[in-house]
C-alpha cells in the first residue's frame, strides 16, 4: 500500500517536471529572438550595410522587450554614422528622459 502511494507521488512529481520542461522549451526560443536581431544588426553595421542594420534595429526597438533600449542606442549610433546628427540627438535625449523616469 505504501509502495503504491510512493509510486503515485513520484509519477505526479515527474509529470510536473515534464510539464515545466515542455513550457521552458516552448518559451525560451522566443526570448532570444530580439537578441539575435540585435546581434545580426551589429554584424550588418560592421560590414557597412547601414540601411539593413537600421531596419533590423527598428524592429527590436519597437518591440517592448528588454533589448529595445539597447537597440535604440545602437540606432542613435547608426544615425550619427549616416550623418543624421539631429535625429541621433533626439533619440538620445528621449532615451535619457526615459532612463531618468526609472
Amino acid at each position: 500500500m505504501e509502495l503504491e502511494y510512493r509510486r503515485d507521488r513520484f509519477n505526479q512529481r515527474s509529470d510536473v517536471i515534464k510539464l515545466w520542461m515542455i513550457i521552458g522549451i516552448l518559451i525560451l526560443p522566443g526570448c532570444s529572438t530580439p537578441f539575435k536581431r540585435l546581434h545580426s544588426a551589429s554584424d550588418l553595421f560592421a560590414i557597412g550595410k547601414i540601411d539593413a542594420a537600421r531596419t533590423a534595429l527598428e524592429k527590436v526597438s519597437r518591440s517592448h522587450s528588454r533589448y529595445s533600449d539597447p537597440a535604440s542606442l545602437d540606432l542613435a549610433i547608426i544615425d550619427l554614422a549616416d550623418g543624421k546628427a539631429a535625429e541621433a540627438e533626439r533619440r538620445l535625449r528621449s532615451l535619457r528622459d526615459q532612463f531618468d523616469k526609472t
